[in-house]
């Protein structure tokens, strides 16, 4: 986990504990509630997880909406695309240097073979 998915990641469990308790707050009866207008635990408890289940919904939603639109996101594609380049241009330039190695090997009638026809795969060797 890089330092940005980990701020992002202490970030959201500060706020939701944060909310927990603004939540708890607000559904929290003082001791003059009396009879029948008093909340029973179980309603109380159900509230706040409803409410807690809507605000991580919508976080979620929040937290996705920006990440897509961060700037400083890494763009895998691109990185991708970088990397393939990079080596497709080391597998040439061995190309051309093999190239050049054999057709100075010839020169000096060095025997060179160019390809070993076997039945061993060379994973197996």
């Amino acid at each position: 986990m890089d330092d940005r998915e980990k701020l992002m990641l202490e970030t959201r469990e500060k706020d939701f504990a944060d909310k927990l308790a603004e939540v708890q707050e607000a559904n929290k009866e003082g001791d003059d509630v009396e009879g029948d207008d008093k909340k029973k635990p179980e309603e109380i408890a159900k509230a706040i997880k409803d409410e807690m289940d809507e605000w991580r919904k919508t976080r979620t939603e929040e937290d996705e909406q920006n990440a897509e639109d961060d700037p400083d996101k890494p763009n895998y594609d691109e990185m991708i695309e970088a990397e393939v380049e990079t080596l497709t241009n080391l597998r040439s330039k061995d190309e051309e240097f093999l190239e050049e190695f054999v057709s100075t090997l010839r020169d000096k009638n060095v025997e060179v073979i160019d390809s070993i026809v076997t039945d061993v795969s060379a994973e197996y060797v």
